[in-house]
């Protein structure tokens, strides 16, 4: 995976290797710095859209069977468009889980101290809205977070756009505790 560049030139695309795992859709990439994939994939049994976040860990020069992530991440409702600290630090994603203020909301969870992922904590109202958020990412230096709004009209989406906070709401929300 580290040749992806000969010459100064981009190499053809190779295949992730996911196929041999799901043939479902996935959709969302996040990756950290060790490699570990984080995607959301219409692959997950349980809830009305059947979308799971999965992570597939980069060992011995290939990636791993995916492994879904805890139920307090994936619950019964739509969970996705992950994105992952380059550290595994938090993980930022969407869901349509109960207590969210519109349609879809952005979530964060943060590891903790024991390896396991925190219970998510809705973003608040400095990122979300009674309209649809969605694709959480955060600046390679970390100072921004970005995401995708839709707007809601009559139950179907009129216009979308893009908006940036600080991200040092992503500190600000995390818990004095985490274990």
């Amino acid at each position: 995976m580290d040749n992806y560049q000969k010459n100064g030139k981009w190499s053809e695309p190779r295949s992730l290797g996911f196929d041999q795992f799901s043939k479902t859709f996935k959709w969302t990439f996040s990756i950290t710095k060790d490699k570990t994939i984080y995607f959301d994939d219409k692959n997950y049994e349980v809830g009305e859209y059947n979308w799971g976040i999965y992570c597939s860990r980069f060992i011995k020069g290939k990636y791993q069977k995916p492994v879904l992530l805890p139920d307090h991440i994936n619950t019964t409702n739509f969970d996705w468009t992950p994105f992952i600290a380059p550290d595994e630090s938090y993980l930022l994603f969407a869901s349509n889980r109960p207590g969210n203020m519109g349609s879809t909301d952005i979530y964060i969870s943060y590891k903790q101290k024991n390896e396991t992922w925190s219970t998510p904590i809705n973003m608040g109202e400095e990122v979300n809205s009674k309209d649809l958020e969605r694709w959480p990412s955060v600046s390679p230096d970390g100072k921004i977070l970005f995401f995708q709004r839709d707007y809601i009209v009559d139950d179907k989406i009129k216009e979308q756009d893009y908006y940036w906070i600080d991200a040092q709401i992503i500190e600000e929300l995390k818990p004095d505790n985490l274990d």
